[in-house]
């Protein structure tokens, strides 16, 4: 059954990839180099801790101006310990970014705390609608205070078949919700980190020397360094050059 989960999954974001060829007007091309040059904000949870190093030293390459939080912990099933609409608007407004780049949930996979404080347990139908909603209401708010188009990072392969089966559900609730918003565009992080597509987690790497590249961190969850840079070089190169 999760084998269908994934490939069901791989074909949805094929298929957002794969549309049909446009005429590039000039006025098109203009707005997209504005876009490209605008700064840049990172958000995230703990997987965006060493992400955002990473993509800071890419964009100082490119001469583009850039910012980043990360809340380590937190995520949007607790909203009553963390307002992460509050702190996006804070985050939007000070930096006034042109792109954002997002990743969040990693430590979602937990009962949720609904607006009537009632609970609602992981896994279920209810679960998934609620989150939904909330990823929905934070694409939205990224939108409504001047994000020109946002890059959500799916969440990568994870060691742990639990933890596999929450990424899987994750990417697939996340990829819902940008379908229905031109401006939020979707990168794989899967494919980056592993081996060949389709290939299952993987903690090390062949490198372009031939040596050996640890991306995962010891937990099996989280980026190394290493991992975090090839992550973020990846997401640049596909959209900023």
């Amino acid at each position: 059954m999760q084998t269908v989960r994934i490939l069901g999954l791989w074909a949805i974001l094929a298929a957002s990839g794969a549309g049909a060829q446009q005429a590039v007007t000039p006025a098109m091309a203009g707005a997209a180099e504005r876009t490209a040059r605008a700064p840049v904000l990172m958000v995230g949870d703990s997987m965006m801790r060493l992400l955002s190093v990473a993509f800071e030293k890419e964009f100082r390459k490119q001469g583009i101006e850039a910012a980043s939080f990360a809340s380590l912990g937190s995520g949007l099933v607790r909203l009553d310990a963390f307002d992460w609409y509050a702190k996006i608007r804070e985050l939007m407004d000070t930096h006034k970014p042109g792109t954002v780049i997002v990743v969040l949930g990693t430590n979602d996979d937990q009962p949720l705390l609904d607006e009537n404080d009632q609970t609602i347990n992981k896994g279920t139908d209810a679960w998934n609608r609620e989150y939904s909603k909330r990823l929905g209401k934070i694409m939205d708010t990224f939108l409504e205070h001047g994000a020109l188009r946002v890059i959500w990072l799916l969440q990568p392969d994870m060691k742990q078949a639990t933890h596999q089966r929450y990424a899987d559900r994750l990417n697939a609730l996340i990829t819902a919700e940008a379908g229905t918003r031109p401006a939020v565009l979707l990168f794989d992080s899967r494919a980056v980190l592993c081996r060949r597509p389709g290939a299952p987690y993987s903690a090390t790497l062949v490198g372009k020397d031939g040596q050996m590249i640890q991306v995962r961190d010891s937990d099996g969850v989280h980026l190394s360094r290493d991992g975090a840079e090839r992550l973020a070089a990846a997401v640049v190169a596909a959209h900023w050059k």
